[in-house]
């Protein structure tokens, strides 16, 4: 997953490869298209099996790509018969892995297999064994079982299925119970490249995003008058950017169909981000020599952080946002879509009004073939959204998303977690006051969450503006008590707040205790701090 998101790639679109045994010095030959199995997928695991009990054997093959599963149905008219054997052991294990069977034919040939539990990568096969006789008849089955006794069989014919008992010395014939027919779905896979839309099943809440005006003032992306528009295409571009001119003239052309669709349009240049304003004005003048009919402005460093980071939540190969890049976002401030290079306008407007759909139905949408689901796809996860944005320093958009989605996000049991690092990430940014309402949230939720009340604790003990050495004690002391005495971190802190309040004994118990903590021990700088406060 890491070398992925580091834009590797796993090879995909290598075809299957089917290769034949012609016999005789170890010779094969090149099947792969005569046989159907070249197929540009890349495969992971095959596995083989007699599913239509027809005497020969078909394949099951899973993709990492899509179609995830195929199913390949033997259908090569071969002259003769097989013999089909599944053994089941008694006194050994059950399925009898390990066991050697030996058939002989009336020709005298003997064919041994041995019954594995699995080949190969990712897959497994049936345990039934095959032999095939062309048109010989069988004349003896000799079974070695795992545990070293040796049994022959005697009757069996070739053609037919059998059921081998480990010590019962004979062949059960094997009834076929039939098998559920495989609904085949008519191959369409899209030619690569065909759309650069990524289009999400369930749209993604956004919180607040600014972007700078033409005259340099911070303006709020939400505070586009959208009127009765249904959403809001947002654009990235270039001047120094061809296929970013090319858009934007199809963009103005395109502005009746925009506009009888209820779809605004805004698009905000990102020269000035290397160029400074004057890359800035001149993008403006190019814009304004179009006669641009929709708003425009200068996106900012953070916005366009924001939006990789956006990329990189929804997307494994995590690569930097190209320009053109557009963003779809519909009139409740929800990301709909994402299309990196030129959006056609009629992309756009299809894709918000398949937003009426029903939700089934969008989904299907996004898929380039069709399928059937084996789960529930899973749906993105807000709270991972908001951690992340407090993660990497967005402390106004994560503040703004749990603020306005609190209501779905308070009955979620990992919210108090989510407001607790929350605030210990805004108390190391210096953001105590901020960092006091997160952790007061989150212990209104989980009054016991010992992060929250280690947080707090700290805010009250260590930041200047609201120290007080007394609640910081009391808040100290849940927390360790909440975590079992076992947090050498809390533990840590526990003893500051002992030491301020003058319980120089009781701290030097606690000191104790947390050095004796594993945690301790294998972290140096943690270590090195209870010592200096033991030197205090």
């Amino acid at each position: 997953m890491t070398l992925l998101r580091q834009g590797r790639s796993f090879s995909g679109r290598e075809r299957h490869c089917g290769f034949l045994n012609t016999g005789g010095g170890r010779r094969f030959a090149d099947i792969s298209e005569v046989s159907g199995l070249s197929l540009p997928e890349d495969g992971t695991g095959v596995a083989f099996c007699d599913w239509d009990q027809d005497g020969d054997l078909d394949l099951w093959m899973s993709n990492r790509s899509g179609p995830q599963v195929r199913f390949f149905r033997n259908e090569a008219k071969w002259p003769g018969r097989s013999l089909r054997l599944l053994l089941e052991g008694t006194k050994c294990n059950r399925d009898a892995i390990g066991a050697r069977v030996t058939v002989m034919a009336m020709s005298g040939k003997p064919v041994t297999k041995t019954l594995r539990a699995g080949e190969g990568y990712l897959s497994q096969s049936s345990k039934w064994l095959h032999f095939g006789f062309g048109e010989n008849e069988v004349k003896s089955v000799t079974v070695r079982w795992p545990g070293g006794d040796e049994e022959e069989f005697s009757g069996l014919k070739s053609g037919e299925a059998y059921r081998l008992k480990e010590g019962e010395g004979r062949a059960v014939s094997f009834s076929n119970p039939g098998v559920e027919p495989v609904s085949v779905i008519p191959e369409d896979l899209p030619e690569s490249g065909r759309t650069n839309g990524i289009v999400l099943g369930i749209p993604l809440p956004l919180p607040l995003l600014k972007y700078e005006s033409n005259a340099g003032e911070s303006v709020e992306l939400f505070d586009q008058p959208l009127g009765k528009r249904r959403g809001l295409l947002v654009n990235l571009w270039s001047a120094e950017c061809e296929a970013c001119l090319e858009e934007l003239s199809e963009l103005a052309d395109a502005r009746r169909q925009f506009e009888a669709a209820g779809l605004g349009v805004i698009v905000l240049n990102v020269d000035g981000l290397e160029g400074g304003k004057k890359a800035s004005r001149e993008a403006a003048r190019r814009l304004n020599g179009m006669r641009f009919p929709f708003f425009s402005g200068n996106a900012t460093e953070s916005l366009v952080r924001f939006l990789q980071l956006t990329n990189d939540e929804l997307l494994v190969a995590q690569r930097p946002l190209p320009v053109p890049t557009s963003f779809l976002i519909d009139q409740n401030w929800r990301l709909v879509a994402i299309y990196k290079g030129k959006v056609l306008p009629e992309q756009a407007i299809s894709e918000m009004e398949r937003l009426a759909l029903p939700f089934e139905e969008r989904r299907k949408g996004t898929l380039p073939f069709e399928g059937r689901w084996h789960f529930a796809p899973k749906n993105f996860v807000m709270l991972n959204f908001a951690d992340r944005l407090f993660q990497r320093g967005f402390f106004e958009e994560g503040r703004d998303l749990v603020t306005r989605y609190a209501r779905f996000m308070e009955p979620q049991p990992l919210f108090p977690g989510v407001l607790s690092n929350a605030g210990i990430r805004c108390l190391d940014a210096g953001r105590a006051h901020e960092a006091r309402e997160y952790f007061q949230k989150a212990l209104s939720l989980d009054p016991n969450r010992v992060m929250a009340l280690h947080g707090l604790a700290r805010v009250l003990s260590e930041n200047l503006i609201l120290e007080d050495q007394t609640e910081a004690l009391k808040f100290a002391r849940r927390a360790a008590e909440a975590g079992n005495f076992g947090n050498a971190g809390v533990l840590s802190t526990l003893v500051q707040c002992l030491q301020a309040n003058g319980e120089e004994q009781e701290a030097m118990t606690v000191l104790e205790r947390a050095l004796a903590l594993p945690e301790a021990r294998k972290n140096a700088d943690l270590r090195d701090r209870l010592n200096a406060l033991k030197s205090e």
